[in-house]
């Protein structure tokens, strides 16, 4: 029983990890995969806070949307939520880090380069 303790005590920060990491990429793919209409809201005119505010208030209401899923399981079954917060709460913040880091990135890409570009 010690040894599946101790491999616990390993494993743990290991997994918070891969959430961050997991919420991280999902966030940057997310954002990366609509770069098309970013160069195109730019080159419309809009301002750069501008695009980057409806973009990260738009991911914003994604991830609160498939949040509450796990805020009801929390209330339902709390035991749970308690030992799943620390990950969860990286989760979140690595998510929105994700996301910001991704919408900053794409915004400094020239955007010819962008709309000429063909995948």
């Amino acid at each position: 029983m010690d040894n599946y303790i101790k491999l616990m005590e390993i494993l743990t920060p290991i997994m918070i990890i891969l959430f961050g990491v997991i919420g991280f990429m999902v966030s940057y793919l997310l954002i990366r995969h609509r770069i098309n209409e970013l160069a195109i809201m730019r080159c419309m005119g809009a301002r750069k806070v501008t695009v980057f505010l409806s973009f990260f208030i738009e991911q914003l209401i994604l991830f609160i949307t498939g949040l509450i899923p796990v805020l009801i399981f929390g209330v339902v079954l709390p035991q749970y939520f308690t030992y799943y917060g620390a990950s969860l709460g990286f989760f979140v913040i690595s998510y929105l880090a994700g996301t910001g880091l991704a919408l900053i990135y794409l915004g400094k890409v020239n955007l010819l380069d962008i709309l000429f570009s063909k995948e």
